[in-house]
């Protein structure tokens, strides 16, 4: 009996059981189902449920914080072709892209090309430009390709938004982006897109370049380029669709903006005389040196945010949240001393969200919100998954995440 029992744990031994448990963080699975859910009702429910892991020490938030980004490593990847196709189901965008030599986090240039309704001028401006706007200023320089040949404004459409994040998405699974330094930049009608989504976006880029092109009011608000600088570039005589104006506009608004704020609005405004829509070809590595000299501040201490709705999709801007509104939105809001927030609203029809962390409040004291002059909050906040979870997959961004929440309704 002996010689059999000491058989059977030398068995035993040569072959040990499975491990009783693995290195699963809890509520791994929860993270996944997230990640994979189709509609905003169901991440809602699954952030709630996520609410239960509350309150997060510092050295669980790094750990969450690292699980998280590596699942939104997962997807689709530069293909190690050029131009590779982006593979985004509704949005496969095609791109060309540049890599310089250099170690570490790489910067990011997106250009956007000129053309318009056109196919084929639309495929000879994406390699004009390619060319033309070649550079080793950044890291990483991508040349999309507009997806839409239908639109004059192709770079504004849903298919050019949507492309544009896709590429983002992309680029950021596929290289070690420093998502301080992205910058984003296009000419004629990718200056168009530069206005456009640089606005609705400004939270994303550190700095942003406009050539021959031209901002519309209905559907760009200049007031989100507090933290963001830009350069831009026109012909005194660049009659196309009104650029030299449009530009020109843009230049004083901002400069209105900075005068009422005391700062922010940095810009670099160059018309060029006699010129009219096709400018030298020397002047943009000029400005474009003054773009990449920019990085983005993302936890800045006030924020201006005017929302427009052509660009729905856009419910986080800096560290405000705010998914229902009326035409002409517009939320100011700023870190005082004293853990104290100061927020000023218009036309926010439902629940505002303040996103913080510990590098913006001191978690051991109270936090007093007041809104139009009036305190909607005040007590201590923990550290949450479930803000974590929200804020990183909101845009796959490491160098912009949270780890609390304060909704004011």
């Amino acid at each position: 009996m002996k010689q059999r029992m000491l058989v059977c744990l030398v068995a035993l031994l040569a072959f040990p059981l499975p491990a009783l448990a693995d290195d699963t963080l809890p509520g791994e699975h929860l993270i996944g189902e997230y990640l994979a859910a189709k509609t905003d009702a169901a991440r809602d429910g699954i952030l709630e449920k996520l609410k239960s892991f509350d309150p997060l020490s510092d050295e669980s938030v790094e750990k969450y914080k690292e699980l998280i980004l590596a699942k939104l490593k997962e997807g689709s990847k530069y293909s190690g072709k050029n131009p590779a196709t982006a593979g985004h189901p509704r949005f496969p965008i095609k791109y060309a892209l540049q890599q310089n030599e250099g170690e570490g986090k790489k910067s990011l240039f997106i250009f956007m090309h000129g053309g318009g309704a056109s196919a084929k001028v639309n495929q000879e401006q994406w390699i004009v430009s390619g060319k033309r706007y070649r550079n080793d200023l950044f890291g990483i320089a991508a040349y999309p390709r507009v997806l839409d040949d239908t639109s004059d404004v192709g770079w504004w459409e849903e298919s050019g938004w949507g492309s544009f994040h896709a590429l983002l998405d992309e680029l950021i699974r596929s290289f070690d982006v420093d998502t301080n330094r992205v910058y984003l930049g296009g000419v004629s009608m990718g200056g168009w897109g530069a206005f456009g989504i640089g606005t609705a976006e400004a939270d994303r880029f550190a700095a942003i370049y406009a050539e021959a092109g031209a901002f519309n009011p209905q559907y760009c608000r200049l007031a989100n380029l507090y933290h963001t600088p830009i350069a831009i570039l026109v012909g005194e005589k660049d009659t196309t669709a009104d650029h030299a104006f449009f530009c020109r506009k843009a230049d004083e608004f901002l400069g209105k903006f900075q005068t009422k704020e005391g700062g922010g609005y940095e810009r670099n405004y160059r018309q060029l005389k006699g010129a009219g829509h096709v400018l030298p070809q020397d002047i943009p590595p000029e400005l474009l040196k003054w773009v990449a000299q920019h990085k983005r501040d993302p936890y800045p201490r006030k924020v201006i945010w005017e929302h427009v709705d052509h660009w729905k999709g856009k419910t986080i801007f800096y560290w405000l949240k705010v998914k229902e509104h009326e035409a002409g939105m517009r939320v100011v809001a700023e870190l005082k001393d004293g853990n104290a927030i100061a927020v000023q609203s218009a036309k926010v029809t439902g629940v505002l969200t303040l996103f913080l962390n510990k590098r913006m409040i001191d978690f051991d004291k109270p936090v007093v919100v007041t809104l139009n002059g009036e305190e909607r909050f005040k007590g201590k906040v923990v550290q949450s998954l479930s803000v974590i979870l929200e804020t990183l997959a909101a845009k796959n961004d490491p160098e912009m995440f949270f780890t609390t929440r304060i909704d004011i309704k």
